[in-house]
């Protein structure tokens, strides 16, 4: 009896999210998202309503309860795995949890195995990697299970065996049961299929062992099923997939397993009847849920029951109007193969030898033909693999000449930055440098300037007391002789004595504003004025002033640099404009005094300042050393004007009106 419905199961349906942890990998789920979207379906994607008020514990609810139904519908329905699968990408996409985007991940991997394993390899590997970067173990079990089930279904043991040994190891870590279950399960089908039985059963009674602790119906009777490949004898076989049968029973979403067990449980049996019996159960169960490989399986062991119970009639119509039309429509050529295998069994008890023969003939080139479509489609997965493994070690090469370049471009950001830390300094040492020589500078010029000042201050004091020393002996020298003189007329000599006296006191007033240590005893205003006073006795030029008759609060030192700077001005006027108008001017301001002078005398050229003395020289001395500036306009017979701005630093004064 052919037995084409043995079951090993690998798991390759209990498939759960892992988590994406690395940012640039949210990148691949947009467009594979976009993509899934226009698939072909029958049916739109599931819309969610009011994305953005769902907190990110509703959407892992959701998640998860879309994981569970992808895995109840996995076998049986496309159209609601497809329609979970474009959910499930929805709430990635409005979520920055990388759980809950790498979760969703997994569900597209499982969307896409069935038909493209080569994509579900891609998608699983992407999210092996984010869940390796956030150290997420549980799901990096998943993940390498996942991994491993598709490099078994290329053929690539070696590396299945390793991804699968790392899924058991991180599942044990995690306390991932399910996952180590699983890939005992899968192991096991491996080593059976090498031909390492007894290695092969160790992993059975293992994956049975901890589905029974962990009360995993499911697991419990897959793990039965597999065992039962190693009882020694038909009733153990029976036993055993008939224990498997109650587990099975307790879980809704193993219907699909069921109707493997059955049929197994049916070409387990030598009495037809029982066999007939269960293979039907089979087929009702693959039709009704839409199990194509099951209800071939079925109607192919139960073509041998009826043909042990010689109805060839029943057995032909099992293979003929059932299973082979089936097997023909979904393009299985390996079950094809053994269907026309088990026509021409039926076709030789009929007596038709020639026929069955041509049955047979039939059946090789189909298992020909199925082994080469089965390596062909191997062969595809393989070099997908394989091309996504050489492109990721291009990626690597590629990110590492990137880093290198990288490296490279910063090490020249650092050197450029250093050099440009390095200019400045130099600059700004250079300007500080530059600044500090020009303070000296300045230094120096106020310190000369106030050495030339304390000089002149000197000598106008020694001037001062040597003058009011010799005029008052002078004066009282020529007034003796003036009274020994007989002069007639007592008027003249009268206005000679008034004269003289007057000459004297000139001399002393002169003198005492010359003397620094006399001028103490008047104020600003009374210097100013008398200063005028006695140059218009003398040079006939006529003054208008305006000048604060209140003090102006200025430091003592500065009331004797605006008085000489006032007086030289006064000086100028005397020597170089006799009999001139003259209008001068003194504000008192919150922060500085300003000095104005205006005449209509004949003016000079400015060309030739240097020219005229020394009395500029004192202005523009004394207003340096005072930090003030000086602007001077002459031109000749166009008369000259001055303008000259103090600060006052070191006290504050309120502001004074004029007179």
């Amino acid at each position: 009896m052919q037995n084409k419905g043995k079951y090993h199961n690998h798991a390759t349906r209990l498939i759960f999210p892992i988590v994406l942890k690395h940012i640039n990998s949210f990148l691949i789920i947009l467009p594979v998202f976009l993509v899934l979207t226009h698939c072909k379906s029958p049916h739109e994607p599931i819309q969610l309503e009011n994305p953005a008020g769902l907190t990110t514990q509703q959407i892992r609810d959701s998640i998860q309860s879309l994981a569970d139904i992808m895995d109840s519908n996995l076998p049986t329905n496309d159209t609601i795995v497809d329609r979970c699968a474009k959910s499930a990408m929805a709430f990635a996409i409005i979520t920055d949890d990388p759980e809950i985007r790498s979760r969703a991940l997994l569900l597209l991997g499982n969307r896409f195995l069935k038909k493209h394993p080569d994509t579900s390899y891609l998608i699983y590997l992407q999210a092996l990697t984010i869940a390796d970067s956030f150290d997420l173990t549980n799901l990096k079990s998943t993940c390498y299970y996942n991994l491993g089930s598709i490099l078994l279904k290329a053929f690539d043991t070696k590396q299945a065996i390793i991804f699968l040994d790392s899924a058991i190891t991180i599942g044990l870590r995690s306390n991932k049961m399910k996952n180590v279950i699983n890939g005992l399960n899968l192991l096991g089908t491996i080593h059976e299929d090498l031909g390492n039985l007894s290695r092969a059963k160790e992993l059975f009674d293992s994956s049975f062992f901890l589905a029974q602790s962990t009360n995993n119906y499911h697991s419990m009777g897959v793990a039965l099923n597999n065992l039962a490949s190693f009882a020694d004898s038909p009733d153990s076989i029976i036993s055993l997939h008939k224990k498997a049968l109650t587990y099975l029973e307790l879980c809704p979403g193993a219907i699909h397993e069921m109707g493997v067990t059955y049929s197994n449980l049916g070409c387990s049996f030598t009495d037809p009847d029982s066999n007939i019996y269960y293979c039907k159960k089979a087929i009702m169960i693959g039709e009704t849920y839409s199990f194509p490989l099951i209800t071939i399986s079925a109607n192919n062991n139960l073509a041998y029951g009826y043909l042990y119970k010689e109805d060839l009639k029943r057995s032909e119509v099992c293979l003929l109007q059932n299973a082979i039309p089936l097997a023909k429509k979904i393009n299985n050529i390996d079950w094809l193969a053994t269907l026309y295998d088990s026509y021409a069994d039926i076709l030789a008890a009929k007596g038709d030898y020639r026929k069955a023969f041509q049955f047979m003939k039939e059946s090789l080139y189909a298992r020909e033909e199925a082994s080469l479509q089965l390596a062909r489609e191997q062969n595809r997965l393989l070099l997908s693999i394989l091309e996504m493994k050489r492109k990721e070690s291009l990626i690597q090469s590629q990110k590492a000449e990137i880093d290198h370049q990288s490296d490279q471009l910063n090490h020249i950001r650092s050197w450029s930055v250093i050099t440009i830390l390095f200019l400045l300094s130099i600059i700004f040492l250079l300007l500080w440098l530059f600044q500090r020589n020009r303070m000296k500078y300045q230094r120096e010029q106020i310190q000369s300037a106030k050495r030339i000042i304390e000089i002149e201050e000197n000598e106008k004091g020694k001037t001062a007391r040597e003058l009011h020393d010799i005029t008052g002996h002078l004066v009282m020298s020529i007034a003796s002789r003036i009274e020994e003189i007989e002069i007639p007329d007592l008027k003249i000599k009268g206005e000679i004595k008034s004269t003289l006296n007057e000459l004297s006191q000139s001399i002393r007033k002169i003198s005492h504003r010359m003397n620094k240590a006399m001028m103490e005893h008047y104020s600003f205003d009374e210097l100013v004025i008398g200063l005028c006073e006695d140059m218009q006795k003398l040079s006939g030029i006529i003054f208008q002033v305006e000048i604060p008759r209140k003090e102006l609060g200025l430091p003592e030192e500065m009331v004797l640099h605006t008085y000489r700077i006032i007086q030289e001005l006064i000086i100028n006027a005397g020597k170089h404009a006799p009999g001139s108008h003259v209008k001068i001017g003194i504000v008192r301001m919150a922060k500085q005094i300003r000095i104005t002078y205006e005449d209509n005398g004949p003016g000079f050229d400015q060309t030739e300042e240097g020219k005229r003395g020394i009395g500029i020289l004192n202005i523009r001395e004394r207003v340096k050393f005072m930090q003030g500036e000086a602007r001077l306009e002459s031109m000749p017979t166009r008369g000259t004007t001055w303008e000259i701005i103090l600060p006052v630093k070191e006290i504050q004064i309120t502001r004074t009106n004029s007179d």
